[in-house]
């Protein structure tokens, strides 16, 4: 039988969407819209039909989802049961609040379908997932508010992309802490560049496809020191800030293309000469 999924939000149009996609896929959905209605629905499919996961909103018209995590988390008949966290409030300390007290993992509000699949499926042990495509998944960090919201948009939104959006290093490292906070791709400002490739390189040593965003980028940075000791900095892209987000968005794109496993999902094809032209710039040619 599919797996069974509670899904709690109180936006209509976001419960029709997300069950849709899910059934697409192959699971059931038992869609409801507060705490007390999951509550309900917890006692009704208790014994005859139980879930394989709960997604919850972490806002509710009747209380926080992280409340309802909690009584999960408490109730020996549950405890075990995945669940995912979704929210529009991408800012860290809700990942890491919810994660911390037990969530299996965070999905951001507009959410990438592949990722949320992806995900649904191996948090259910469902044997589809060798052949379901996950979302490339881009750590931002940027002190910036609104470069990274813009960043976000359109990772997410544009090209499919789970976005992390951070505003300091010191979250970064939080966030790479996590047991599977692995990332595919990040952008950075040049001011933090060095610590955030650190952090990924002690996490990941293969290394990951890195934007590095600068005031005045030139020839002269990445600094020709480092850049001999760590061929990551060498091959870190240096791009202007004043770039538009969508320009930057397809360049990543470009280079998860090429440099990520070919199990990750992707729509975009950006021509090598968009790389090209971005180098030039950069350099101030």
């Amino acid at each position: 039988m599919a797996p069974h999924v509670l899904l709690v939000d109180d936006s209509t149009t976001v419960r029709m969407v997300i069950a849709a996609e899910l059934r697409e896929a192959g699971f059931r959905v038992t869609p409801v819209p507060t705490l007390d209605a999951a509550r309900r629905a917890f006692a009704q499919y208790r014994e005859r039909d139980p879930f394989h996961l709960a997604i919850l909103d972490l806002l509710l018209p009747d209380g926080d989802g992280i409340d309802l995590l909690r009584e999960i988390r408490r109730d020996p008949a549950l405890e075990r049961l995945p669940v995912m966290l979704l929210s529009s409030d991408a800012r860290f300390g809700s990942r890491l609040r919810g994660l911390g007290v037990g969530a299996d993992d965070f999905v951001g509000k507009p959410h990438s379908k592949s990722f949320l699949i992806s995900r649904a499926h191996v948090l259910t042990g469902n044997t589809q997932t060798e052949s379901a495509p996950r979302a490339w998944r881009v750590l931002v960090v940027d002190a910036d508010p609104g470069l990274r919201d813009a960043l976000e948009k359109v990772l997410r939104i544009g090209h499919g992309c789970d976005v992390v959006a951070l505003e300091s290093v010191d979250q970064a490292a939080q966030f790479l802490d996590l047991e599977g906070a692995n990332v595919d791709g990040a952008v950075v400002d040049r001011r933090c560049f060095l610590r955030v490739l650190g952090l990924l390189r002690s996490k990941q040593p293969n290394g990951v496809p890195m934007i590095v965003l600068d005031d005045s980028p030139s020839a002269t940075w990445p600094p020709v020191a480092a850049a001999k000791r760590n061929s990551a900095v060498a091959s870190a892209l240096v791009m202007p800030r004043t770039i538009e987000p969508g320009t930057v968005a397809e360049v990543m794109m470009r280079r998860l293309v090429e440099d990520a496993p070919s199990s990750v999902s992707s729509s975009s094809k950006i021509p090598i000469a968009t790389i090209d032209a971005v180098r030039r710039l950069a350099r101030g040619a």
